[in-house]
């Protein structure tokens, strides 16, 4: 899509909506390469399938914002959404964005001032850390991690909910992440299952947050709240066919299950790693079957399965 660039050689201050939805051309701001600008924005950004991209400035909202390349969602279809850092301002301010089937590029919202929510849709978002202070965090879309460690944190004021779909890595065993969701709920789908993080924490969220598969390549694994599977099989693992004799630690608060004796759960700390869990499953609710593989101690609390097989 053909963007109209706006640069600029200090600042931007865009107080009122844009809205280009009677073509598909797009939305550039810029400032020169040589110098980062600022961008204060405080209106809504809607376009026709026209990309939205900010470059080389870092972006402070002045205002509750939303950024839709999707004309409302008139055409689904979308276009591309790029921004550096994004902060909150003074009024912590939310941030909503649509791309459709478009890519989503932020490089970290809430680092210097955190936002109040962040809601992110689109094919596939790429993005660093994301910190609101007691507000949400959705993103609505596949995720790949761009930054070394990624922190996605709500926790600031107390805490605010946390919701991902499938979150991945941009290269095996590089990527970090740390969740810290306070007092809010915490639903993940999967993590690391198509290119594998380099080790995955969530350090708090209200009890039983939802967890799918996580992986990680040698990395560690270390969750504090208890946890409610999802999957009909859930794989923890910090095991990698890539050299098997590395791997790491994995450690978990009690672990339940929705369906009595229809979830199972294969636990894999690999030839290097510890694992030490609390209990599995409840008398009412047990776990179908337990899978654990370790060559280093094992700890454990209650255990209520219908079967369980432990590798060493």
């Amino acid at each position: 899509h053909d963007a109209l660039p706006i640069f600029c050689a200090d600042e931007i201050h865009l107080l009122t909506d844009i809205n280009m939805v009677n073509s598909d051309v797009g939305i550039a701001f810029s400032a020169p390469t040589f110098k980062s600008g600022i961008l204060e924005l405080g209106g809504n950004i809607v376009t026709k399938k026209g990309d939205v991209v900010v470059n080389n400035l870092v972006t402070t909202l002045t205002a509750n914002v939303t950024i839709d390349s999707t004309n409302g969602k008139n055409d689904p279809t979308g276009a591309d959404i790029i921004f550096g850092n994004i902060n909150g301002g003074v009024g912590n301010y939310s941030l909503a964005v649509d791309a459709g089937l478009g890519i989503v590029n932020i490089q970290n919202a809430g680092l210097d001032s955190p936002l109040k929510n962040v809601t992110i849709k689109g094919g596939v978002a790429y993005s660093g850390s994301i910190i609101t202070q007691s507000g949400n965090i959705i993103l609505d879309c596949p995720l790949v991690l761009t930054a070394a460690f990624v922190v996605f944190s709500s926790e600031l004021g107390g805490g605010g909910n946390i919701s991902l779909k499938i979150v991945d890595g941009l290269l095996p065993g590089e990527q970090l992440l740390n969740i810290k969701a306070g007092s809010g709920a915490l639903a993940i789908s999967s993590v690391g299952t198509k290119t594998p993080l380099g080790g995955f924490a969530i350090e708090s969220a209200a009890p039983l947050a939802l967890i799918g598969d996580i992986i990680t390549q040698y990395g560690v694994i270390d969750i504090n709240p208890t946890v409610l599977l999802t999957q009909p099989v859930t794989n923890i693992t910090t095991f990698s066919e890539v050299n098997p004799y590395l791997s790491s630690d994995i450690t978990m608060n009690d672990i339940y299950c929705e369906i009595p004796d229809l979830q199972s759960l294969v636990i894999s700390a690999g030839f290097k790693g510890k694992v030490t869990l609390g209990n599995i499953g409840t008398s009412d609710v047990r776990v179908a079957d337990i899978v654990m593989q370790t060559n280093q101690s094992l700890e454990i609390g209650n255990i209520y399965a219908g079967g369980l097989v432990i590798i060493s």
